[in-house]
């Protein structure tokens, strides 16, 4: 049998990939995460096509301000 923690863990993980139907080189950007229940652990991956630098910003709210 599955433990809670491992059911819970399927329900707390999701993808974003543009374009939709992307895989590999061929997105612009793709992000994944995923919880660990059983460390506590939020991992997150993510790859853009970039010349620069690629960010990711976290907030209390939609506008991202004063989130530091």
């Amino acid at each position: 049998l599955a433990t809670a923690a491992a059911l819970l863990a399927v329900c707390w993980a999701g993808s974003f990939r543009d374009p939709a139907d992307c895989s590999g080189d061929g997105c612009s950007l793709a992000f994944t995460w995923d919880v660990d229940f059983t460390t506590s652990t939020l991992n997150i991956t993510m790859a853009a096509q970039s010349a620069g630098w690629v960010g990711l910003g976290f907030s209390t709210d939609q506008l991202m301000g004063d989130d530091d």
